[in-house]
């Protein structure tokens, strides 16, 4: 709870709750351009009496049909929101450096010796997405096998919350501990997962998602800082 108290004093401070607007932002950014080119392409399109026959084949139109069917279901509830939440989380790993490093001047003054380097981070994470690929496959698959796909949003639920944790857990570890001890780092712990699930759940709902990634990870650096390297806070209050 001590943890809770320092994340939340620190958030709302003028420094964090900037950081916070920056994945909203970015991400108004890039969606109004990815909606004006879909727009720009769907109008330019030249629908010819040959082209639109050929859309309309029974087989292409029954394919599309299926993939619509499976789009609409699989994502009409998680799309907007999942994919704000992983976008934001990947935006703040920008900021986490800088989040982790003004949490351990403010609070704990740790001399971290030996750096996890930027490649090894990105190898790490370039595999987290390699394995998401393939269970979202295999998710996407049980959708069409009776009686397994009543569970399967379930699964895609799960496996979401697989990518929201790994992404956290490797995101604030790389940059709070060392080398050694990163190596050497389980982040499957009790404290880890209920927090983690727990601010997963709130991020669902909708906008929360683009502002609570920066909380998050000031509440892991002390979390990881305390738990991990067992440094004790000296609750020294900015100037």
């Amino acid at each position: 709870m001590n943890n809770l108290i320092l994340a939340i004093k620190d958030f709302f401070t003028f420094r964090f709750l900037a950081f916070s607007f920056v994945p909203l932002i970015v991400s108004s950014l890039i969606f109004i351009i990815i909606f004006k080119f879909f727009i720009n392409y769907i109008t330019s399109i030249d629908f010819n009496e040959e082209a639109f026959s050929f859309f309309l084949g029974i087989y292409i139109l029954h394919a599309l049909q299926i993939l619509i069917f499976i789009l609409g279901n699989v994502f009409g509830a998680y799309l907007s929101v999942n994919l704000s939440i992983i976008f934001a989380l990947i935006i703040i790993s920008f900021l986490t450096p800088l989040i982790v490093k003004a949490i351990n001047l403010k609070h704990y003054n740790y001399n971290k010796l030996d750096e996890v380097s930027f490649s090894y981070t990105c190898w790490m994470i370039f595999k987290l997405f390699m394995k998401f690929g393939f269970l979202l496959f295999c998710v996407l698959i049980s959708y069409l096998i009776p009686i397994i796909n009543i569970f399967s949003s379930i699964f895609l639920f799960f496996l979401m919350f697989y990518l929201f944790f790994n992404l956290l857990m490797i995101d604030v570890a790389s940059c709070v501990l060392n080398k050694n001890d990163f190596l050497k780092f389980n982040p499957l712990k009790f404290h880890y997962i209920m927090w983690v699930f727990l601010f997963y759940l709130i991020c669902n709902i909708p906008w929360i998602g683009f502002f609570l990634p920066v909380f998050i990870v000031i509440f892991l650096t002390h979390l990881m800082y305390q738990k991990e390297l067992l440094v004790k806070s000296m609750l020294i209050d900015y100037k």
